[in-house]
């Protein structure tokens, strides 16, 4: 059996995909959270997608430029993103001075 400590999409639920090679996920659900709702300390409101990566179900908090891509090639209505077929892939970026993998997504 399978142990999930939590549902979070993380690089590690990519099994190395890259930007080149990425992972098909599906757009599940969208809802925008409140920056006072965050379990981090935010400025702004955060949009948290569902996707479902192997049939399996994580939370996303989607970065700006993966919003961004969702909005020109969709519309930026998020009803209008269910279902889509989205490809995820991990950088390794430079977050407030810590390295770290952070997914990004670009369409299909």
């Amino acid at each position: 059996m399978k142990i999930t400590l939590d549902n979070f999409l993380r690089a590690e639920v990519l099994e190395g995909a890259t930007k080149k090679e990425p992972k098909d996920g599906i757009i599940k659900e969208v809802n925008l959270i409140a920056a006072s709702d965050l379990a981090f300390p935010s400025d702004t409101d955060r949009y948290e997608l569902t996707v479902e990566v192997d049939g399996e179900s994580y939370t996303w908090l989607a970065n700006k430029t993966s919003l961004k891509t969702f909005v020109t090639a969709w519309t930026d209505e998020s009803d209008e993103w269910i279902d889509k077929t989205i490809q995820l892939y991990a950088l390794d970026q430079n977050v407030k001075g810590e390295i770290k993998s952070v997914v990004y997504a670009k369409v299909k």
